[in-house]
């Protein structure tokens, strides 16, 4: 069983062997009351019995005391920090699966080949790229080309425009490769053939 850093080493001691006290430090109560922290943090501990003990851990004036605070409260075990950073890995690795899943098979759109070219997107018929779904906006964005790089702009769409999972508000500079989405509609940005 794990003990906390500031609970001194015992010795076997006997009723008779008086025991001179040990002076608590400063940095044995530190390290109590961040013992209490997290032990408020995990749930073990309510507000009020975390304000009561760490006013008795600032009153202690031996490790004895210090112990007694503390003594009938569990350590972290090195199972709870194991699962914790086993379910925080879990998460990350499942959101890259599923990006690198959806990748290959997101339909391509074309960036522009002239410089100055601009191709608007959206549900209206003036558009250049006339989408039917639903979450795209009448005029929802702008791709353009300015004869060294792209740029996607979102044109004030309800359901917005992404690139790579972030939100696309301002002029936004794409690249080949890169993931769009207006609403619902995902597409893999794609150079121009030729």
């Amino acid at each position: 069983m794990d003990t906390p850093g500031f609970l001194a080493d015992t010795q076997e001691v006997t009723s008779e062997t008086p025991l001179p006290a040990v002076r608590a430090s400063d940095a044995d109560r530190e390290r109590a009351v961040e013992f209490l922290r997290e032990r408020a943090v995990d749930g073990r501990l309510s507000h009020d019995s975390f304000v009561w003990r760490v006013d008795r851990v600032l009153r202690a004036r031996s490790q004895d005391e210090l112990t007694q605070v503390v003594s009938d409260l569990p350590p972290e075990g090195r199972v709870t920090r194991a699962l914790t950073s086993a379910a925080t890995s879990l998460s990350t690795m499942i959101t890259r699966v599923r990006q690198a899943w959806d990748a290959p098979r997101l339909a391509p759109l074309v960036l522009p080949r002239e410089p100055g070219q601009r191709v608007v997107i959206g549900r209206e018929h003036d558009c250049d790229l006339l989408m039917t779904e639903i979450s795209v906006s009448r005029h929802h964005a702008e791709l353009h080309f300015d004869g060294i790089e792209w740029w996607l702009r979102d044109l004030g769409s309800k359901n917005g425009t992404r690139v790579n999972g972030m939100r696309a508000q301002l002029p936004f500079r794409v690249r080949p490769g890169d993931a769009v989405s207006f609403g619902q509609a995902k597409f893999r940005l794609a150079l121009p053939l030729g």
